[in-house]
């Protein structure tokens, strides 16, 4: 692997497949490994050197092997990497939420990789096994990091701009009030917040600036569940205008996060990197 970076690498850290389908239904039905190719044709038309497949409390290790696959390939994609999205209740004094996390992890020890799945088997009704509400609660998010025992990149939803005045949307990292969300900021909680609408970029910029040493980082993600229709969410959404991401760094889990961590849109353009 190359040891200077000489450009930035475009990425999206949240695609979804049929592995989520005990909870997105049909709508994920043909984003599955036998169609693999649409995910991966994609990919490289939008020139995507970083990815991952963060379904919800699940893990497919055949479907995340075989688009690792691509690593190997002269073409765009550099780095896929394992990825889960949390369903996990937080409590905060007398407020109890449901947040969205993603969890990016290491690649380097793929004998952990593959225990990931195992790790979050579903029941027997074939779900995950929730201990909170149909989500884990925070004690149990935890614990199950501690067993898949990976570096671990944490980003939160954060769909609605944080200055919004209206009332926060359901599983945004705000929605726990300004005090918890202060928490989670100040003591590096989450690397990063995820947002998708390019009208909230804007209001974000501004809001961070409230924090020092860009302590409050962003990062975009397609959240896309149906691969025909790539970054779209599904082939019914109305989703605006969809930018990815740009990091400066390696690709690999190790160089995009703690103190090099620095994300960026690809219309943030003041950036001297």
């Amino acid at each position: 692997m190359d040891k200077i970076v000489n450009k930035s690498l475009k990425i999206d850290l949240h695609i979804h497949s049929e592995k989520s389908s005990f909870k997105d239904k049909d709508i994920v039905k043909n984003s599955n490994i036998n169609n693999i190719s649409t995910l991966i044709k994609a990919l490289k038309f939008y020139k995507i050197n970083l990815c991952a497949i963060t379904d919800h409390d699940s893990f497919d290790y055949k479907l995340y092997s075989k688009l690792k696959e691509e690593e190997k390939k002269n073409n765009c994609i550099k780095k896929v990497l394992p990825g889960v999205e949390f369903s996990v209740t937080f409590q905060r004094k007398e407020k109890v939420k449901p947040l969205h996390v993603i969890a990016i992890f290491d690649d380097e020890d793929d004998e952990k990789v593959k225990k990931i799945e195992e790790i979050l088997k579903f029941n027997a009704d074939k779900k995950p096994n929730y201990n909170f509400n149909e989500t884990f609660s925070e004690n149990e998010f935890l614990n199950i990091l501690s067993k898949i025992a990976l570096d671990t990149l944490l980003i939160v939803h954060q769909k609605q701009t944080i200055s919004s005045t209206s009332k926060p949307k359901q599983n945004d990292a705000n929605s726990l009030g300004e005090e918890a969300f202060n928490e989670f900021i100040l003591s590096e909680y989450f690397e990063a917040y995820e947002f998708k609408n390019r009208k909230n970029e804007v209001f974000n910029n501004l809001e961070k600036q409230n924090y020092k040493n860009d302590a409050l980082l962003f990062i975009t993600g397609s959240d896309c569940h149906e691969w025909d229709v790539y970054p779209r969410h599904d082939s019914k959404s109305v989703d605006v205008e969809f930018k990815h991401t740009f990091i400066k760094s390696l690709p690999s889990l190790k160089n995009i996060v703690p103190t090099t961590f620095i994300i960026f849109s690809s219309i943030f353009v003041s950036y001297n990197l």
